[in-house]
């Protein structure tokens, strides 16, 4: 990211467990709410990138409709989950960089409590037709089974799972903002049932409705806007040589004590020119409590 890219604004809605409203209604807010927060002249807006898994969001360009932007040179939407919102931003910034759009909305939205809920959706693909007859089919499954083996290869057990669910309660109980804000000690924790072993009910990603949007453009751009920038100074996107057939296939990876964050890391820590001592502030991805042990790790 040589030229320069940065984060100039952001957007979101309200998370609830119903909306009440379409998924597009929700993306055009947070867009909007993004394009607001930037200061921004929204004819200046000529990319979007978004993600979905299974059809649960709205395409980029219905979003670009409803603003409505005068017209897009990039649009991008990928069929991914997890790794996705950061691997978006990426890429948002590198169009930046080669002159493919000069700002570039990412959103995600979804209705994802009271209409598609992924933990109990069902993922199409070659797998599936092993999986769903022995009612291997839900997608706390897959990440329970790699929990417990990596639980076993490192030496943890539930109260490391707990340490991270106690921690992220006690900084919700902070955010007028989260779902779930009510105090959780350890006792609570394991009182708590399992839903897929190890995992407990606060070991889970909450699901809710909402949607919300950053916005990407130029350095330069940038120094004319309402906010700092925040520049985007490296990022990448990484699997291993097997990352399975689709989503409920992980049985390839070759050690269930890591996952893409340990690829990742020296690639995205060497084109930043710092190290991990240089950190002081991490948002690592949390659908479950033994995500965060993976990625702190990796």
């Amino acid at each position: 990211m040589s030229r320069g890219a940065a984060v100039v604004g952001v957007g979101f809605t309200t998370f609830t467990r119903a909306s009440g409203r379409s998924v597009l209604s929700l993306a055009h807010e947070a867009c909007s709410a993004a394009i607001a927060d930037a200061g921004i002249d929204r004819e200046s807006v000529d990319g979007v990138a978004s993600f979905s898994l299974n059809g649960d969001s709205v395409p980029g360009q219905a979003v670009a409709t409803t603003l409505p932007l005068p017209g897009l040179r990039f649009a991008l939407d990928v069929n991914l989950g997890g790794q996705a919102p950061c691997h978006l931003v990426h890429l948002a910034g590198m169009a930046v960089e080669s002159g493919a759009a000069e700002a570039v909305l990412v959103f995600r939205a979804m209705n994802g409590r009271s209409e598609r809920r992924v933990g109990a959706m069902r993922f199409p693909g070659p797998g599936g037709q092993y999986r769903y007859p022995i009612g291997y089919d839900a997608y706390l499954m897959y990440v329970a089974m790699w929990a417990r083996r990596f639980l076993h290869e490192t030496a943890q057990d539930e109260r490391d799972l707990a340490a991270v669910a106690l921690a992220q309660r006690e900084w919700a109980a902070l955010n007028e903002r989260a779902s779930r804000r009510e105090p959780l000690d350890l006792d609570g924790y394991l009182a708590s049932a399992f839903v897929a072993e190890p995992f407990r009910v606060p070991d889970c990603t909450t699901e809710v409705d909402g949607a919300c949007a950053v916005l990407v453009t130029s350095v330069e751009r940038a120094r004319d806007l309402r906010h700092p920038p925040i520049r985007i100074v490296a990022g990448g996107y990484r699997t291993g040589a097997a990352p399975g057939l689709d989503i409920g296939d992980h049985l390839l990876w070759p050690d269930y004590s890591r996952n893409y964050t340990s690829l990742l890391a020296p690639e995205v820590f060497g084109a930043a020119g710092i190290g991990p001592g240089d950190v002081d502030v991490a948002e690592i991805y949390d659908c479950f409590t033994s995500t965060v042990l993976f990625g702190l790790e990796g």
